[in-house]
């Protein structure tokens, strides 16, 4: 909070909020006992992937930049969020069997698992970011922020009990950064505090739900549901239900995205399929 606050006296608010979140962030982070500053592993470059992409991020919402090349400059934060994020294990090297069971083609041509696996989380990261935009331009920036602190929270929740207790660690840790950001601008109108944050949000979520996808062998499907929450909540935002914006729709809102975090939590558990392999259950 007290970073957000200085920072906001000499910089401007989309440098400002980034430099505050990815700040505390990793603050939070070193705390932990057994964090590695100079990461050995994929999962602990996640708390420094704010900081690597923190200029372009905070370059997308100059003034006289559109849509279309806000857009475009989401590209670079999502290719190095899935360079970085996404591991080089040996079973990820085998060809992709949602290529190679479908379709034919020449082994030269063939995708690996872990090329798939970087082409999907660098698409969802940039898509993530869009949406998130679209809806921090247009809620109080104050309940964005806490709608989605809450979000990575529950999908915290969700993997410390079933999966990791360490990747639940690094949510918990970017959820104190976000709540540190929502605190400050619970009374504000300025939709650049929200605007700041989503795409580091977008970071998250997705490195999040794809570390307790990829970590099970096989991968659980189930954790990648939090991931529809940003797009559940756009109807909220544009169209007809818009016009009712106030507390109602808020809980609303609010409600779907637990029913979404429960439900995959549900669904995983049921199946009782929880993993040890890489020793971070139960750390």
């Amino acid at each position: 909070m007290a970073v957000l606050f200085v920072s906001r006296l000499i910089l401007p608010t989309r440098y400002a909020v980034g430099i505050a979140f990815a700040t505390a962030f990793m603050i939070g982070y070193g705390l932990l006992e057994w964090a590695k500053l100079v990461p050995e592993r994929h999962y602990q470059w996640l708390p420094w992937i704010p900081v690597l992409t923190l200029v372009p991020l905070a370059m997308s919402l100059a003034e006289k930049i559109g849509k279309a090349e806000r857009a475009i400059s989401y590209t670079l934060p999502a290719a190095l969020t899935a360079f970085f994020i996404v591991p080089s294990w040996e079973r990820l090297n085998d060809a992709s069997p949602a290529i190679t069971g479908k379709f034919s083609v020449p082994v030269e041509w063939e995708l690996t698992t872990r090329w798939m696996y970087l082409i999907g989380v660098g698409i969802t990261v940039w898509l993530l970011c869009c949406v998130l935009d679209l809806l921090a331009s247009r809620m109080r920036p104050g309940w964005f922020v806490a709608l989605f602190a809450i979000c990575i929270g529950g999908m915290a929740g969700a993997i410390m009990p079933l999966l990791s207790i360490k990747f639940g660690q690094i949510l918990l840790c970017a959820c104190g950064a976000a709540t540190g950001v929502g605190l400050l601008s619970l009374k504000s109108r300025d939709n650049n505090i929200g605007r700041a944050i989503a795409p580091h949000f977008a970071i998250v979520m997705s490195c999040g739900a794809f570390l307790a996808f990829v970590d099970p062998d096989p991968a659980q499907y189930a954790y990648l549901a939090p991931l529809a929450i940003p797009l559940v909540c756009v109807p909220f935002v544009v169209g007809p239900l818009a016009r009712h914006a106030g507390i109602k729709l808020a809980v609303l809102q609010l409600l779907l995205a637990i029913t979404i975090i429960g439900g995959s939590g549900w669904w995983i558990h049921s199946q009782n399929q929880t993993t040890d392999e890489y020793g971070d259950y139960g750390y």
